[in-house]
């Protein structure tokens, strides 16, 4: 009909004035940032928002589900705006892991790990 196809406008989300400052923030003001707890009974990580990807500085470090650390550092893209595989299996064969924007639940795959304390264990889990 007379309806036209619209692209949405890409919101910039809210996003932190300083990303160093994400350690030494509570649990819960991370909570209320955005963040999402990834409790495995380990690691107090929290997880970023999927939204956030294109935004976190390069360098910024990380930490994984699985509990690896990680420095950010975007996949590299080729004229086209396509992952160059070739780069990113060198960059891996030489020692550079790159952050990915895989999420799930809305959240990426990795996060701030959470230094406040006390914390107690019950069960093997962290309250």
């Amino acid at each position: 009909m007379g309806s036209k196809n619209k692209r949405a406008k890409r919101v910039r989300p809210k996003l932190p004035k300083n990303w160093e400052a994400l350690r030494t923030m509570s649990r819960d003001e991370l909570i209320s940032l955005g963040l999402g707890p990834w409790d495995d009974g380990l690691l107090l990580l929290l997880l970023l928002p999927h939204t956030w990807y294109d935004y976190i500085p390069e360098g910024l470090e990380l930490v994984s589900i699985d509990g690896k650390a990680y420095t950010h550092k975007v996949y590299p893209r080729d004229e086209y705006n396509n992952i160059d595989w070739a780069a990113v299996n060198w960059g891996r064969h030489t020692g550079v892991n790159y952050t990915d924007d895989d999420h799930r639940g809305g959240f990426l795959a990795y996060g701030i790990l959470v230094m406040e304390a006390p914390y107690q264990c019950v069960r093997g889990r962290v309250t």
